[in-house]
């Protein structure tokens, strides 16, 4: 039986589609990602007039602590804390939000992936420490040959809390 050309049958070509879909996949998401952050501060208002209205929101500190350590001693890691707060005038409720922890290794015995598991080991222990200003903090692990092998680099950056009483003022500076 022969087919005539009527009845082949054309299915349309909508592969040029693709494209459209991906920008609109892509839009989306940029949608959805934009939805869940947010860069407003924090307002804790009241109706009253009683008291005044207040915003608040958290300063990270441009200057991390960064400490080398050989072996874990929590004592003296949360003395060394302590010190550095102090030494650059931080507010007492000053906080680590962010933990960077390197462990370092010898090329030629060892792996990165040993440096990393030491790192790793270093954090747990120093979350059995219990040092207070680490519950909140974000850990990363990495590892590094410029250190000296069996060693551990912390490096902890810093935020507190700010509080502003009434509407923040726009600032006039250009």
């Amino acid at each position: 039986m022969r087919i005539s050309p009527q009845e082949i049958i054309e299915e349309d070509d909508v592969t040029f589609l693709a494209g459209w879909m991906y920008a609109d996949l892509f839009l989306a998401m940029m949608v959805v990602f934009l939805a869940t952050i947010s860069f407003i501060p924090e307002y804790f208002g009241n109706n009253t007039k009683s008291t005044p209205d207040a915003y608040n929101f958290t300063q990270i500190y441009k200057k991390p602590m960064i400490a080398t350590y050989e072996g874990f001693n929590g004592e003296l890691i949360a003395a060394d804390i302590r010190a550095f707060i102090l030494d650059n005038n931080l507010p007492p409720d000053t906080e680590i939000v962010y933990a960077q922890i390197v462990g370092s290794y010898n090329k030629g015995v060892e792996s990165s992936s040993q440096a990393i598991f030491r790192a790793q080991q270093f954090s747990t222990k120093m979350d059995m420490s219990n040092i207070d200003l680490l519950y909140n903090a974000s850990t990363t692990f990495s590892s590094t040959t410029s250190v000296p092998a069996n060693r551990v680099v912390v490096k902890f950056t810093f935020a507190s809390n700010i509080g502003v009483k009434g509407i923040p003022q726009k600032s006039t500076n250009p």
